[in-house]
């Protein structure tokens, strides 16, 4: 079984995270649609926060499972809520998890 590592480190130190999601609103997100997403900035995105423990491809690595058939929903579960090791991120706007919703479309 696949150990999942921190996918993402976000310090803020102050700064403006723009639009993304406190823990009150990440509750109340019901669903994303990875049509909306934009496909290059979720490519950019996914690489940053993502592909280091999943594959460029998604196949997964000893540091995390393979991800390529998971669903909008199990993608929108793991980010907010977190999976494993995997803490939760609610640092990316809705917009920003479609954008990666959407890179699974590639794989």
């Amino acid at each position: 079984m696949y150990k999942v590592v921190l996918l993402v480190i976000f310090f803020s130190c102050g700064q403006d995270l723009g639009n993304s999601l406190s823990d009150a609103s990440a509750n109340s997100i019901r669903s994303i649609n990875r049509a909306d997403g934009d496909l290059s900035n979720g490519a950019l995105r996914y690489s940053q926060h993502c592909a280091s423990c999943h594959n460029s491809d998604g196949s997964g690595t000893s540091s995390g499972p393979n991800i390529q058939s998971k669903s909008d929903a199990q993608i929108l579960n793991a980010v907010l809520n977190g999976k494993g090791a995997m803490p939760a991120i609610t640092s990316l706007s809705v917009d920003e998890i479609e954008d990666i919703a959407a890179v699974f479309d590639t794989f």
